[in-house]
């Protein structure tokens, strides 16, 4: 997908070399963990203490599947005449390059291999050249609005009320202590940005080179990084501009090939390793430069691919991962990408600013019938604040799912107490349409605060029965307003659009002639107001 724009710990670096060298990479697939130099009851030595206190305070047992894979197994593969690219210790499995293609059988004969399989070979379905990188629109941007908050969120506003995310902020939750992996392709220059608070970033390590650079590979990630962590006042302001970060690079832009999904799970063992929170993966995979490697639909049951197995893992061990659904709608594919059909992770898709379907956005369900995407954010023309100081526009889930990660992130900080499948139950049930989901949209657009508020008992919105819902043409209420009760539509600049009287017993009104788009509705009495969000189609 990013090719279509979207120490204590145990690491198998990759080296790699893409001119006039053989590519041909094999999965190796090993029957146990034996011989292991690390045991379960010493977790600290494979382990960092945030991940060992995350799994304690998530009552998540160290297993044998979060042992390293075992070294004894690794230089007996070397002493085969195998280079070790990349090592999985979930999926118990080792990528290598054979120094000669005729020793690969007497790799099978070793008694702890189970299966061999190829996940990259020396075709290419394009000529190397430099990665393409985002197109860039520079934004006229000015803002007009005398709204306090749409002033300090400056170009972000439109994006972050999207998500009602600027109240949660404004109570203290901007993920402060929270720590966000970001999986891509290159970080370029990100070191240089002048409204991203550089101590706010751990780390950094690239699976696809022998050392990390910020001046060495695409832009991808920086631009994803903005969406979240940029602070700058009156100008643009990231869904969670206090969080910590690691940046990992774990894309290989010049080749698509399965084993970019072996790296990825690598990447997501490291996040797991360091103790982070969460991870925001903009990346994906369908189809190969093989055509005989690449997907079906049929995979997409989240159990198929090694991407989506790897990320269920990672939720297991208490990290809520947000991935892009993808931007396949337009293609012949169509469909999410992998690991978007992991089960136990948020899947977001693309919506532009008025709430409809970004005509890029890949669509659900999953090969086995569960509801993908979960959820959407703006990825049509998001804003983000530019290392320059200019304000640009990007397109793309590559960008919607950046601003979600940020916004769930900061309602996590809000509510530790709440598991990875508690947290992602909750944001799907405060989204605009978890009564009516679809294959486009999943459940909607999450209601941040309103989430928070329904937690938390502060009488805002109701999540799990709302007062109304959009049907067709159609407003209903779910109980018919038992006094004369006025109902009242804003746009999302906070600007009364329609008004009406609503006479004792009536549960629904026609609102047909409505411009399509997200409104505020509140609901008035005489002594009580309830609000919340809807979309017009």
């Amino acid at each position: 997908m990013y090719k279509r724009i979207l120490t204590i710990i145990t690491i198998a670096l990759i080296t790699l070399c893409v001119t006039g060298k053989d590519l041909t990479r094999y999965r190796v697939w090993l029957t146990d963990k034996a011989e292991n130099a690390y045991n379960i009851e010493q977790p600290e030595e494979f382990l960092s203490t945030k991940a060992i206190e995350r799994r304690a305070k998530r009552n998540i047992e160290i297993t044998e599947q979060d042992l390293p894979v075992s070294n004894v197994y690794l230089q007996q593969i070397k002493e085969q005449g195998f280079n070790i690219f990349v090592t999985s210790r979930w999926m118990n499995t080792v990528v290598v390059a054979p120094t000669d293609s005729a020793k690969l059988d007497s790799l099978k004969q070793l008694p702890f291999v189970k299966e061999i399989e190829c996940v990259q070979n020396n075709k290419s379905s394009f000529p190397f050249y430099a990665p393409e990188t985002p197109s860039k629109v520079a934004a006229e941007y000015h803002n007009e609005s005398t709204d306090d908050l749409a002033t300090l969120y400056g170009a972000a506003w439109e994006q972050t009320n999207l998500l009602n995310l600027a109240p949660l902020h404004q109570a203290g939750y901007r993920g402060n202590d929270m720590t966000i992996a970001v999986l891509d392709g290159g970080f370029f220059c990100i070191d240089t940005h002048p409204n991203i608070d550089h101590s706010k970033i751990l780390g950094t390590h690239d699976f696809t080179r022998k050392s990390f650079s910020y001046q060495a590979g695409a832009d991808h990630g920086a631009s994803v990084l903005m969406c979240i962590a940029t602070n700058a006042p009156n100008t643009h302001i990231g869904t969670a501009p206090e969080a910590n970060f690691w940046l990992i690079i774990t894309e290989i832009p010049l080749r698509e090939f399965p084993m970019e999904e072996d790296i990825w799970v690598a990447g997501a063992e490291m996040a797991d390793s360091i103790g982070v929170d969460v991870i925001t993966s903009s990346l994906g995979y369908d189809t190969f430069d093989d055509p005989d490697m690449s997907h079906t639909h049929d995979d997409l049951d989240g159990k198929t691919t090694f991407c989506a197995r790897g990320a269920t893992i990672a939720a297991s061990k208490g990290i809520l991962v947000v991935t892009a659904a993808g931007n396949e709608y337009e293609t012949a594919w169509k469909k999410i990408i992998t690991p978007g059909d992991a089960e136990g992770v948020l899947t977001v898709g693309s919506i532009d600013s008025d709430g409809t379907h970004s005509s890029f956005s890949s669509m659900g369900y999953t090969a086995d019938g569960r509801v993908k995407p979960d959820v959407v954010a703006m990825g049509g023309k998001t804003k983000l604040l530019s290392a320059s100081g200019k304000i640009i526009s990007l397109s793309g889930t590559s960008f919607a799912t950046p601003l979600m990660t940020g916004a769930v992130t900061c309602l996590w900080q809000a509510h530790p107490e709440w598991s990875v499948a508690e947290l992602i139950e909750h944001v799907q049930k405060g989204s605009s349409q978890y009564h009516e989901p679809d294959s486009l949209l999943g459940y909607g657009i999450p209601d941040i605060w309103g989430i928070h508020c329904e937690a938390t008992g502060v009488d805002n919105t109701v999540i799990d029965s709302p007062e109304m819902y959009v049907s067709g043409h159609t407003l209903y209420l779910h109980t018919a307003a038992a006094h004369s009760t006025t109902l009242a539509l804003y746009d999302t600049c906070g600007r009364q659009v329609w008004h009406t009287i609503l006479p004792q017993d009536i549960n629904k009104v026609d609102v047909s002639h409505i411009e399509r788009g997200i409104y505020i509705a509140t609901l008035t009495t005489n002594n009580t107001q309830r609000t919340q969000k809807i979309i017009i189609r």
